[in-house]
């Protein structure tokens, strides 16, 4: 049985660890990231299943974000439908500047439960003027996340094994969209083994790195 505050208080756990290191790299470099700027909020962004949980955990314990969230599910759905368009990349999401559905006056609302790749999403530069959108990708010096990812992959991971939820990284409109489903009205988590759920996350990995550079290491990725 998916007993959510466990998998919530697991997740919160690894998100102080991660707060303690990324403020330490604050220290010690430049960081023009401050409340307000929002541009990375119209980023593509993919978490896993047990994050969307902490965020759809913490919606139903608030009643004026649950009310928010329940008028903005349409947004989600038709949000999904613009990523499963062919020809998307998270690229073309940005130029789009489709914005995070929690974005709101350039705040978060869900800030002290945002996922990892918002909380590891750290300038190390002067300046955020590259954060603009341009006809390129963005060549702004930005903390390497591999670490980070690694870890949150390895306990995600662990969760699924221990609940048999699925773990792998997908769009947040659509993990919220699940997420909700299970908690809100009791659906019944989809699990999958661990081939099942790289073959997901493979879809989803096309729109993030292009489809040039899947095909290039399509052996590697496998």
């Amino acid at each position: 049985m998916l007993n959510v505050r466990r998998v919530v208080r697991q997740i919160k756990l690894l998100y102080n660890d991660i707060d303690k290191a990324v403020d330490v790299i604050s220290a010690v470099m430049p960081n023009p990231c401050k409340e307000g700027c929002d541009y990375c909020c119209y980023q593509y962004v993919a978490v896993c299943l047990p994050e969307a949980f902490v965020i759809v955990d913490a919606i139903r314990r608030d009643h004026e974000l649950k009310r928010y969230f329940r008028f903005n599910l349409p947004t989600l759905e038709r949000q999904v439908e613009i990523l499963r368009e062919p020809d998307m990349s998270n690229i073309k999401w940005f130029h789009r500047q489709i914005p995070c559905v929690f974005l709101q006056d350039h705040r978060c609302m869900i800030y002290s439960n945002r996922p990892l790749v918002c909380r590891t999403q750290l300038v190390v530069e002067e300046s955020a003027e590259g954060c603009k959108p341009h006809e390129k990708a963005p060549a702004i010096k930005i903390v390497g996340k591999a670490v980070f990812i690694r870890r949150m992959v390895d306990k995600a991971m662990q969760i699924g094994s221990e609940t048999g939820i699925s773990w792998g990284y997908r769009p947040l409109p659509l993990a919220l969209l699940d997420a909700w489903d299970i908690l809100e009205h009791g659906k019944e988590p989809e699990g999958r083994n661990q081939e099942a759920e790289l073959a997901e996350m493979m879809k989803w990995a096309q729109l993030e790195l292009g489809s040039d550079l899947l095909s290039r290491e399509k052996g590697d990725l496998r």
